[in-house]
């Protein structure tokens, strides 16, 4: 069933694209904020 898979895969890279954002912005934070100093 090529349905499924194909749900699968947009699931996993909704839940990658979700993840990376989540842990996107602390480290923009963690790795702006000493240079701006």
């Amino acid at each position: 069933m090529w349905l499924s898979s194909f749900m699968a895969n947009a699931v996993k890279a909704l839940f990658c694209c979700h993840f990376i954002a989540l842990i996107e912005k602390p480290l923009r934070v963690a790795f702006i904020l000493p240079f701006e100093r």
